[in-house]
């Protein structure tokens, strides 16, 4: 019974095409992992960082272009 199981594990591992197979599926589990980690577990914390950098940015724009800046006119 055991020599069977264990032919039935040699056979599988010696195609390659199933050993393909089980590498994919385990790299798109990494993948699906990796994405639920990013989006559900970090992604209030990276859309807040966002938010932050839009403000900051709006900011500097604000102050660089949009404010007139005080020219004194110099009478020669």
């Amino acid at each position: 019974m055991f020599e069977n199981i264990k032919e039935v594990f040699r056979m599988f591992f010696k195609s390659r095409l199933a050993v393909a197979a089980v590498l994919m599926t385990v790299l798109f589990g990494v993948l699906l992992w990796r994405v639920f980690y990013l989006q559900i577990i970090k992604g209030e914390e990276y859309q807040d960082n966002y938010t932050l950098k839009i403000v900051k940015e709006l900011e500097q724009y604000a102050r660089q272009y949009l404010r007139p800046q005080r020219r004194t006119a110099r009478i020669q």
